[in-house]
């Protein structure tokens, strides 16, 4: 029987701002959003289904309109629900890399630091990894979001980055920077060095380690014996090690020396589809995607710019379209690809994540962008059994956008709310003002 309900709608939506205005740090909502598209991640997608939340985890998913008695419902018709997204490759600190002493490091820290984390999670972002920051600073970004000192994505952290002594980042972000040097960057040419540093990062609290073996052919590879040490030492203190890799053929040669997976998809050489299913398929090796850090604008004054803050070379022109390319070949080799994006500094961090999924989808099915963006990034981090899918029992961790992501990847710009851990946590006021669904 259909009754009035205006004033049952009028407290739904009362109740709605109230939960937004109580969202503080650790505090998850029980409710429901009905009448919505859910996009589960593993390929499942219900057209008008109900999603419901209890103590911050996903008590179940249906596919029909449904209410559930005692929590609050809200009406999400014409928007999708879909997993929280996670960037596997993202630098916190990385506006920070010119700061010369902990004074500086300690004014980005109080100052921009915040804003851009807030930013990430209005962006869909509710999870990410950290390739490489100012150390130990990072672990107490860490610590802080996860005490909700600080409000952002759920963090995991590699601490600063191993490279050639005259490679990347020592040589080119760091250099003629002593305190970029000591905190963001590990020069190292010894095994036994590179195994200690290891230890002692493991020993901090880590969750990865990250080496930059090759990142261009005017830069120096990090010697296969510390490559393999650093393998071996992560392996044994049960560290995923990961790293940068520029060249195709450089990453085989680096995932023969015991690597878990790397943070770039290679634009400097073309990948071969049979090696690639032996090499990183077979073996489990997932590699993160950040295809559109090559994306280029021309600026103000008509110079051509990449995204990554420096004038467009000429001899990079290239690099974009054999970056999509070889993600295409990977995909077609069963290769894990998870989402990044390498926190592109001249653009704001929702559209380098806009900008990654559609450079994405100009070679892959818009489906399979979504679970690379989802539930492939899940697993890169090893978190696959927490998030990463819209599944009762998992951490309610979901995105609601406007629009139809599977017809256009373009909806998850438009985004209108954003759960974490069942917290309410971004609210761009559209799915407040809608009216919750009549009781039948």
């Amino acid at each position: 029987m259909r009754v009035d309900t205006t004033m049952a709608t009028i407290a739904r939506l009362a109740g709605f701002a109230l939960l937004v205005l109580l969202s503080g740090p650790g505090f998850a909502q029980d409710l429901a959003i009905t009448n919505v598209r859910i996009v589960v991640g593993n390929g499942e997608t219900f057209d008008q289904g109900t999603m419901v939340v209890r103590d911050g985890l996903i008590a179940s998913v249906a596919d029909s309109a449904m209410e559930e008695a005692g929590v609050p419902v809200f009406d999400a018709r014409g928007m999708t629900v879909m997993p929280g997204f996670i960037d596997t490759h993202v630098h916190t600190l990385a506006y920070a890399e010119q700061a010369t002493d902990d004074d500086a490091l300690a004014a980005y820290l109080a100052g921009p630091l915040p804003e851009l984390l807030r930013e990430m999670l209005a962006a869909g972002v509710t999870t990410a990894l950290d390739t490489g920051a100012y150390f130990p600073a990072v672990l107490d970004v860490r610590e802080k979001l996860e005490a909700g000192e600080l409000v952002g994505p759920r963090l995991r952290v590699s601490g600063p980055a191993f490279g050639a002594p005259e490679g990347h980042p020592a040589a080119t972000i760091c250099r003629n920077n002593p305190y970029c040097r000591e905190h963001l960057a590990v020069p190292v040419d010894d095994p036994a060095l590179a195994r200690a540093r290891v230890a002692e990062l493991a020993e901090a609290g880590v969750d990865f380690v990250k080496a930059v073996h090759q990142a261009g052919a005017h830069l120096p590879l990090m010697d296969e014996e510390v490559i393999a040490a650093m393998a071996a030492e992560a392996d044994a203190r049960n560290v995923p090690f990961v790293v940068h890799g520029t060249f195709y053929s450089g990453m085989v040669r680096a995932a023969e020396l015991g690597v878990d997976g790397f943070v770039h998809v290679p634009w400097r050489d073309q990948v071969d589809p049979a090696e690639s299913r032996a090499v990183f398929a077979d073996a489990g090796i997932p590699i993160t995607t950040t295809v559109s850090l090559h994306d280029s604008f021309v600026d103000a004054q008509g110079v051509r710019r990449t995204v990554m803050g420096g004038t467009f070379p000429p001899a990079q022109d290239g690099d974009r379209a054999q970056a999509v390319a070889n993600a295409r070949v990977f995909w077609n080799a069963g290769v894990t690809l998870a989402f990044g994006t390498d926190q592109q500094r001249l653009r704001p961090y929702a559209e380098a994540v806009l900008g990654e999924a559609r450079a994405l989808a100009e070679v892959l099915p818009t489906e399979e962008v979504i679970s690379i963006l989802t539930r492939n990034a899940a697993d890169y981090l090893g978190l696959g059994g927490e998030i990463g899918t819209l599944e009762a029992g998992k951490r309610a961790d979901m995105v609601i956008v406007a629009g139809d992501p599977l017809d256009d990847i373009g909806a998850i710009g438009d985004v209108a709310a954003v759960i974490q851990a069942g917290r309410i946590a971004f609210d761009s006021g559209n799915l407040a003002r809608r009216e919750s669904a009549p009781r039948q």
